[in-house]
């Protein structure tokens, strides 16, 4: 259960999507690469991606409802949701373009921490809904990656450097890791593991020196 994270949005070609997730009333982009199919495969274990792009802790529950109401019992489930509450999408394009966008000045990041943080609660009870609706299962809950490099002196491509700068990146950078400090809170008073992937990319990350693990598309 998640975002486009756990979807896999954002595959090099259509044809990696699972056809009913991507058509123009359904835009969950579902991956036959994203990372739940992969741990399945290499796992050996039956495995049902029902994270959508865009997703919010709202329809990441009803999402779990439907496919507990309507599967298999699951005997581990995975959820990661959060960025699309604080709309973090919706950040990054605004600060797409010349100059510092707002939301990497001071007082703009001071008010994004609050808005994070506020999530906490709304988190914390989600993450207990989905121990009820899978009582059976082992319940992980799995940070974000971050996905770019936030040095001063990073090897960002041109093309990189003319969309975000240095205070761009590194409020980009300080969100997930807020984030993934929200959502591991959560997870401890709910009682449910967290799992730290936040690290995942590094080397790998937009202005690294290699960018296998994102695009600047």
């Amino acid at each position: 259960l998640g975002d486009s994270f756990t979807s896999g949005q954002g595959e090099l070609d259509d044809s990696f999507y699972l056809a009913e997730t991507n058509t123009k009333t359904n835009q969950c982009h579902v991956s036959k690469r994203s990372y739940p199919y992969l741990l399945g495969r290499s796992w050996v274990i039956p495995t049902v991606n029902r994270a959508c792009s865009g997703a919010t802790i709202g329809s990441v529950l009803s999402a779990g409802h439907t496919e507990a109401k309507n599967g298999e019992p699951a005997s581990l489930v995975s959820v990661s949701v959060g960025g699309n509450d604080i709309d973090l999408p919706g950040k990054l394009k605004t600060c797409l373009g010349p100059g510092t966008c707002e939301w990497a000045t001071p007082e703009r990041r001071k008010a994004s921490a609050h808005e994070y943080s506020a999530l906490l609660p709304r988190l914390t009870e989600a993450i207990g809904d989905i121990r009820t609706i899978y009582p059976g299962a082992s319940l992980f809950v799995v940070g974000y990656p971050g996905g770019i490099n936030s040095d001063e002196g990073a090897a960002c491509s041109l093309r990189v450097l003319s969309l975000l700068n240095q205070a761009e990146r590194r409020f980009f950078g300080e969100s997930i890791s807020y984030l993934n400090q929200v959502l591991r809170a959560a997870s401890a008073y709910a009682g449910v593991r967290f799992v730290d992937i936040e690290q995942a990319y590094t080397g790998e990350r937009l202005c690294d020196a290699s960018e296998k693990a994102m695009n600047a598309l």
